[in-house]
């Protein structure tokens, strides 16, 4: 009795991995970013009067107007940038009418904000839009000065086809330092003098030395220049303006007084705490058989930070 042979067959199952992709689509969410902060940079107030510093919108310069000055500095706009709005579609956007930047007890407002597109602003087909925020910094009168001062510009924008809205806020700043000032410490005095037949001058320098002509000094009143106080932010640059000419009276009787000049050189400079002393010399012009009496007068000096 024979045995056949059986052949088992093996099955191996064959694995399957179905592996499904899905896909969706993402709006990107409506939002408002600040790119650049808005900076008016250093400023000046003024013992003469108040003044403003308006940063313009379409570029990052300031205008100055009254009695401050421009002490340089960066200057920069507030940028803002709307993405994840309706493509092409119009947004409004909302400034403040004025916000504050203080420090220390020094508070200054800004305001007659603006942007540098229309409102409502269209976005580009992507639904974005990139704007540009200036506005107007008052300083009063003979501000404090003060450093770092800050305050928060808060824009709102709302798209006007989805009613989605968001906001940012960009941070303002600036700095002022001390006006400058000047104060009179030591009149111009030409002294006691009697004249000639001749009409003749009196030269008081600016060291106080005198040089006469045509004319007879006399002692009892001690001749000086003028020597004046100059104030304001330390090693600052100034200019000095004096007048051509001034006049002495005594009732309908007068005299001229020109050449006048100062000791502080072609560029002065305040010292590092912020004052210097300046001299004062002029010419004094006497008439021939000039009448007797005592003249006075006045005469301005103007100084200015360059």
């Amino acid at each position: 009795m024979g045995y056949g042979k059986r052949r088992v067959q093996f099955l191996t199952p064959a694995l399957f991995l179905l592996v499904c992709l899905f896909t969706t689509a993402v709006e990107a969410k409506f939002s408002v970013r600040r790119g650049d902060n808005m900076n008016f940079g250093t400023i000046a107030s003024s013992v003469e009067g108040s003044g403003t510093a308006t940063i313009s919108t379409g570029s990052d310069t300031k205008t100055i107007t009254g009695s401050i000055f421009d002490f340089g500095g960066t200057v920069a706009r507030a940028r803002f940038t709307v993405s994840g709005g309706t493509p092409s579609g119009l947004v409004t956007i909302t400034l403040p009418a004025s916000f504050t930047i203080s420090k220390s007890g020094v508070t200054l407002t800004v305001d007659n904000l603006a942007t540098d597109v229309a409102n409502p602003a269209q976005l580009d087909g992507s639904g974005k839009l990139t704007f540009y925020v200036g506005g107007r910094l008052s300083v009063p009168t003979n501000q404090a000065p003060q450093s770092g001062l800050g305050g928060d510009l808060i824009v709102d924008v709302l798209d006007q086809t989805s009613t989605d809205s968001d906001g940012a806020s960009a941070t303002a700043s600036a700095a002022i330092v001390a006006p400058i000032a000047v104060s009179e410490t030591t009149s111009l005095n030409f002294g006691h003098l009697s004249p000639s037949s001749f009409s003749g001058t009196l030269t008081v320098s600016t060291s106080g030395t005198t040089t006469s002509t045509n004319i007879t000094e006399l002692p009892g009143v001690a001749v000086s220049q003028g020597v004046f106080s100059v104030t304001g932010d330390g090693g600052a640059a100034f200019g000095i303006t004096l007048p051509s000419s001034a006049t002495l009276s005594n009732g309908a009787n007068t005299m001229t007084v020109n050449g006048f000049n100062h000791d502080a050189g072609a560029a002065p400079s305040l010292g590092g705490g912020g004052s210097r002393e300046v001299n004062v010399g002029a010419t004094l012009n006497v008439g021939a058989n000039q009448a007797g009496g005592s003249y006075t007068g006045s005469y301005s000096i103007t100084v200015n930070y360059n």
